[in-house]
């Protein structure tokens, strides 16, 4: 249960601070590159523990793939329910519209 917690937080903390720092360095996009999420982390202070999640919500499945064993549908399946009230087709782009109004989705999280 504690693992679970401490996973679903680094998920949040990674909608809400990651989208920002990654649109402001390289501009807004459906997708960004494994290093460029890595900057990110090592620069918002989250928690790099869970970086494969990040890398599934803003990279794409090839760029997954380079850097991860994990199973890209899976880890998109529990981001969509915790973010996206069970939407796993969502793509970068949809964090920095969410962080706007600062929920996501109809999952009923806010900051």
């Amino acid at each position: 249960m504690l693992v679970r917690m401490m996973k679903n937080r680094a998920i949040k903390a990674f909608a809400k601070k990651l989208p920002k720092f990654l649109v402001v360095s390289w501009g807004s996009s459906d997708e960004y590159s494994p290093g460029q999420v890595n900057k990110a982390i090592a620069e918002t202070g989250c928690n790099a523990a869970y970086v494969h999640y990040a890398y599934a919500m803003f990279c794409s499945e090839d760029r997954f793939n380079e850097v991860c064993n994990a199973d890209y549908a899976e880890l998109k399946g529990e981001i969509g329910d915790l973010c996206f009230g069970g939407n796993s087709s969502f793509s970068s782009s949809d964090f920095s519209v969410s962080t706007d109004s600062h929920s996501f989705g109809d999952s009923g999280y806010t900051d």
